[in-house]
């Protein structure tokens, strides 16, 4: 009578683990798990699972992941082809910055000016010394849709008073 209820818990548990993707992995190694209909971003300690801290995260295969409150805002594969090209001498990253923090860092405290800071450091990383920031990086390109995305990266149009 109570074997039941226990492999009913034991098949609840055990089921999305197994149809979790092993190579979805964060760069540093940990398994992470996309909950493809909620959007939620879970890391796997274990078997429990436990959200994915807001941020912006490179995977394994050199992807990026833009999290916020544990849900997944915006996925770039560096496989895919971004055709929006820097206009001016700045990288990708740096106008996105420019563009969802403001000029004089008015909106600093928005989580899409906090995303694009980071996607900074991650391209300032990825460039070689001595390289202009106008040259492509996966980072770069990730920063290009981001560009594209005024849902999360909110442009700023606030100016200091």
């Amino acid at each position: 009578m109570y074997k039941l209820p226990f492999l009913l818990w034991l098949l609840a548990t055990i089921v999305p683990l197994a149809m979790a993707d092993a190579s979805t992995r964060l760069q540093d190694g940990t398994p992470i798990v996309i909950d493809e209909g909620a959007r939620a971003v879970y890391v796997l300690q274990g078997t429990a699972r436990r959200p994915l801290w807001d941020g912006v995260y490179r995977l394994e295969d050199g992807s990026t992941l833009t999290i916020s409150r544990g849900v997944l805002i915006n996925a770039f594969n560096a496989s895919e082809n971004v055709r929006n090209e820097a206009p001016s001498s700045l990288s990708r990253c740096e106008l996105l910055v420019k563009r969802t923090c403001g000029g004089d860092n008015h909106c600093s405290t928005t989580a899409g000016c906090s995303a694009a800071r980071q996607l900074l450091q991650l391209e300032e990383k990825e460039r070689l010394p001595g390289n202009p920031p106008t040259v492509r990086t996966t980072t770069s390109d990730a920063c290009a849709e981001a560009l594209g995305d005024s849902a999360y990266f909110v442009p700023c149009t606030t100016t200091a008073p």
